[in-house]
């Protein structure tokens, strides 16, 4: 099996929080995810992505934000964080 199915099935177990992980870890990168009128759901799911590509157990003090106008657009990033073992 290859690393790249590997991770495509890992994502889903990166932990998100909106604020510090409840264990001890270490940082690992700031993630980001920025799109023209796309939905929280889709960009969330991108970072979980880019997090397990990068070997992170979890995304840290997530933020998402909005603009609105005439063209919408999402940001969303979080701390990619390994949990210390």
């Amino acid at each position: 099996m290859s690393s790249d199915v590997l991770r495509q099935t890992n994502y889903r177990k990166v932990a998100v929080y909106f604020q510090s992980p409840p264990r001890k870890s270490r940082p690992l990168a700031l993630i980001a995810v920025a799109r023209d009128g796309e939905n929280a759901t889709w960009a969330m799911e991108i970072l979980k992505m880019e997090a397990a590509q990068i070997g992170a157990d979890a995304l840290a003090n997530v933020e998402v934000t909005y603009s609105t106008g005439l063209f919408p657009s999402l940001r969303v990033q979080g701390l990619a964080v390994k949990y210390a073992e």
